[in-house]
């Protein structure tokens, strides 16, 4: 392919994170450091996130979380068993 100013055509790298591909240095580590709002919720059901739906099928078991920016988003029971404690 013939590149141009805008680079239309042009194919670019892109990086690619997932589970068994990220790289081994280079991380810090972060704790988050606001509170956020849940509630219990079970399937079936939607929820309209930032990023798009999410179609929860019937048995999930979990909290909806309204981000800091006021978009709900899930979190599993198991991801929320791991990650979160009841501050109120």
């Amino acid at each position: 392919m013939e590149t141009n100013r805008h680079n239309v055509g042009v194919k670019q790298a892109m990086t690619v994170y997932a589970a068994d591909a990220l790289p081994d240095n280079g991380w810090a580590e972060y704790r988050k450091i606001t509170t956020t709002r849940m509630v219990p919720a079970a399937g079936p059901c939607t929820v309209q996130t930032q990023e798009g739906s999410y179609d929860l099928p019937d048995g999930w078991e979990g909290f909806i979380a309204v981000d800091n920016q006021g978009y709900p988003y899930p979190i599993s029971a198991a991801t929320h068993a791991e990650t979160y404690e009841r501050v109120s």
